[in-house]
């Protein structure tokens, strides 16, 4: 029963570190993004995409949020919610734990939906890193 228990223990550890990785590099992707000036390059925008991209990560979110279940889709919702706060610079009011936030509200989904609205003429999908962004 130990054994399981550890082995158990050592697969969660391991996976919490990959979403971690994962949404480090979303992040530095989006950082190196920004200070190369890749947004002011036309051709790597697919608005298009990036609308069905972005309504594919809210219908993810509000999909969790209905089921309530957060720790299945844990490592799945994690780099979604990072991208959805980068890009739409609106912070969800999830609480975060070892492992990040994995936890998204209702009012977030509101906030990114309208925020949406708003921008979606604006958003490209930058198919090469595979990631959303705001073209200036």
């Amino acid at each position: 029963m130990k054994r399981i228990f550890i082995l158990f223990f050592v697969l969660t550890c391991n996976f919490s570190a990959i979403a971690q990785e994962r949404a480090f590099n979303i992040e530095m992707e989006m950082v190196d993004m920004y200070v190369n000036n890749y947004f002011d390059t036309v051709s790597v925008c697919n608005n298009c995409k990036a609308i069905k991209v972005f309504e594919q990560y809210i219908s993810v979110v509000q999909s969790c949020i209905d089921e309530n279940d957060f720790f299945n889709s844990k490592f799945e919702i994690m780099p979604i919610m990072l991208n959805l706060e980068l890009l739409t610079n609106i912070e969800s009011e999830s609480d975060a734990d070892f492992s990040g936030k994995y936890k998204p509200t209702n009012k977030d989904v509101e906030k990114w939906t309208e925020w949406f609205k708003e921008h979606k003429d604006h958003i490209c999908w930058y198919e090469r890193k595979n990631i959303l962004f705001l073209r200036k």
